[in-house]
């Protein structure tokens, strides 16, 4: 049988950022973001073999990270509303995990040469790993 399935999930980011942008982006969480993961769910449970499989969302964010510039308060909302989405969505999906992409200097954590500190992400995200387990 088999037991997880990989699967990677990046939301486009926008070309120039204003209040619609961000909203939408923001919004993308629900309308596209969890629509793609159910959907990729339904495929799986039509499959024999895969139909007991987990999910496993290797990688996921805004981007593709590797083309962002830099990670700010749309990436933080986007991040905040994804991950509330997942809490209440890992069982039905059958999730196992949800690695972010890369949270050292692609999102999450910027470093210097001698100084690290959080992104707007990283901050979003330390908010919310306090409720882990919860």
């Amino acid at each position: 049988a088999l037991f997880a399935h990989s699967y990677h999930l990046y939301i486009r980011q926008p070309d120039a950022w204003d209040p619609a942008s961000m909203t939408s982006l923001a919004k993308a969480a629900a309308r596209v973001a969890m629509p793609a993961l159910h959907y990729h769910r339904r495929r799986l449970d039509t499959v024999g073999r895969a139909k007991s499989a987990k999910i496993s969302l290797d990688e996921w964010g805004v981007g593709p990270p590797w083309r962002v510039r830099s990670f700010g308060a749309p990436h933080a909302m986007f991040a905040t509303a994804f991950l509330l989405q997942l809490l209440r969505h890992a069982k039905p999906l059958r999730l196992a995990s949800a690695n972010f992409f890369e949270p050292v200097n692609e999102g999450a954590i910027w470093t210097g040469p001698w100084d690290a500190g959080l992104t707007p992400l990283g901050e979003a995200l330390a908010l919310l790993s306090v409720h882990q387990g919860q």
